[in-house]
């Protein structure tokens, strides 16, 4: 279907792939004319295009599998290619495809009239906290209670080591009891028939043990604790401060704890085994 002739430099090769991409997105297939030789028919090119939005979409739907169970199929089908129109995918897999789906859903004024769930955007930032959590990277060295232990014996405080959080832990922000919800359906595999649904503030934390993704409600010290991790490193006795401070009767040993045996804690000294 293209003629080689008309790609001959690294230009015209950006310019045909710019007139395709554009075409993938609006349908219109005239910047492509000069592209196609003369005895294929350019209705083939809806192949193409039908492909691209079709493969997109499935992506969306493995993505956000809760969310898509939420909603009866053609309304997702809808949903979905709007969001596809409007937001095309940018890399050279689909793997991860939807990144912005959840906040789409919840600020898209052309979504307003269509009476959608209203844990729809909680269910749809769970499964992608979720598969997030599934694709990040491993741990490269948790802290475990025998290197605490060592550490003790060396007289060295781990409380003055740089220290920093799973790259697997994924922060979710809901605004009703969605986490109930979202658990029981991947639990059992469809949507409940009953559901009481409250409006109640959550920060759900997702993280990545032996290659299982776990996840919880976190409570309030726990929430001043883990924040919002990605990225950042910290002294473990500074970190702790925070949580102390607003908390001054709670007992942080459970929390140390628990990030000792889900490996919640990285740590960045080389020199300590």
């Amino acid at each position: 279907m293209i003629m080689s002739s008309n790609l001959d430099s690294a230009d015209k090769t950006a310019a045909y792939y710019k007139a395709f991409s554009h075409f993938l997105n609006t349908g219109n297939s005239e910047h492509l004319s000069e592209y196609i030789e003369g005895e294929h028919n350019p209705a083939i090119l809806s192949v193409y295009r039908n492909g691209y939005y079709k493969a997109s979409v499935e992506a969306l739907a493995a993505n956000y599998p809760i969310t898509q169970q939420l909603l009866s199929e053609d309304l997702f089908q809808k949903i979905a290619k709007r969001y596809v129109e409007l937001n095309p995918p940018t890399g050279g897999t689909l793997v991860g495809y939807g990144e912005q789906f959840p906040v789409w859903l919840e600020q898209a004024p052309e979504l307003k009239t269509l009476n959608l769930p209203s844990l729809l955007a909680d269910i749809a930032k769970l499964d992608a906290g979720w598969l997030n959590c599934l694709n990040s990277e491993d741990n490269v060295s948790p802290l475990t209670a025998t290197q605490v232990m060592a550490m003790t014996e060396q007289d060295i405080d781990p409380g003055t080591c740089e220290t920093s959080f799973s790259q697997s832990i994924q922060i979710c922000h809901t605004e009703f009891n969605s986490f109930d919800f979202w658990q029981r359906v991947k639990l059992e595999g469809q949507v409940p028939k009953q559901f009481e649904l409250t409006k109640r503030n959550e920060t759900i934390m997702f993280w990545r043990l032996e290659g299982q993704v776990h996840g919880k409600a976190l409570t309030e010290i726990e929430q001043d604790f883990f924040g919002t991790p990605r990225g950042e490193t910290f002294k473990l006795g500074e970190r702790l401060e925070s949580p102390l401070a607003r908390f001054p009767d709670a007992d942080i040993t459970d929390l140390f704890s628990q990030c000792l045996q889900q490996q919640l804690l990285v740590l960045n000294e080389p020199n300590i085994e």
